[in-house]
C-alpha cells in the first residue's frame, strides 16, 4: 500500500520536472537544459544532420523550438521564468510539423559560425540557441537579439527564424 501511495504522490512531480541554467552559463549548458526539458538525447558529431533551435522571449518567457532532421520536423512550445540570474524551463512539448522547402534553403545558408555566442544590444527582445550537426561536425551557439545585428551570421539566423514562423 505504501508503494502505491509513493507512486501517486511522487510520479506527477517527476513528469512536470523543470530544467535550469544560469544566464552566465556557456551555450552548451543552456542547450542541454532545453534538450532535457524536451526529453531529447544529446547530439554527437556522429549523428545525422540535425538542427535544434530554441528561442526564448525575455519579457514573456515563451519558448519556441524547432527540431529538424533530413526526414522529420517538430515544433515545440514551453514557458520559462527568470529569477536572480537563473532560467527555469518548464516541460517542453513538441509536435510533428511540416517543413517547408524554404527551411532547407535557410539551413544550408547558415554559415560555419565563427564564435559560440554574441550579443546584439537591444532593449528586451529574445535569445536564440542553435545546436546542430552538419557533415559530422557538432556546433552550439547563443545569440541575443540577432535581428539588430548586421553581420552575416546574425542575418542568416534571422532569415532561418523567419522561415520557421
Amino acid at each position: 500500500m505504501m508503494r502505491l501511495l509513493y507512486l501517486f504522490v511522487l510520479v506527477p512531480f517527476a513528469v512536470t520536472a523543470s530544467e535550469h541554467y544560469a544566464t552566465s552559463d556557456a551555450p552548451q549548458t543552456a542547450i542541454q537544459a532545453y534538450s532535457h526539458a524536451a526529453r531529447l538525447v544529446p547530439l554527437h558529431a556522429s549523428d545525422e544532420d540535425t538542427l535544434r533551435i530554441w528561442t526564448r522571449d525575455y519579457m514573456s518567457g515563451q519558448i519556441r523550438g524547432h527540431i529538424i532532421t533530413m526526414v522529420t520536423s517538430k515544433s515545440c512550445l514551453a514557458s520559462s521564468s527568470y529569477s536572480n540570474g537563473s532560467i527555469t524551463i518548464a516541460r517542453v512539448r513538441c509536435n510533428p510539423s511540416r517543413k517547408a522547402p524554404e527551411v532547407n534553403e535557410a539551413i544550408r545558408a547558415l554559415p560555419a559560425f565563427s564564435r559560440p555566442e554574441w550579443n546584439c544590444p537591444a532593449f528586451d527582445g529574445y535569445e536564440v540557441f542553435i545546436e546542430g550537426v552538419r557533415r559530422h561536425k557538432y556546433f552550439a551557439i547563443r545569440v541575443s537579439n540577432p535581428q539588430v545585428c548586421d553581420d552575416p551570421e546574425s542575418e542568416a539566423i534571422v532569415a532561418l527564424l523567419g522561415k520557421l514562423e
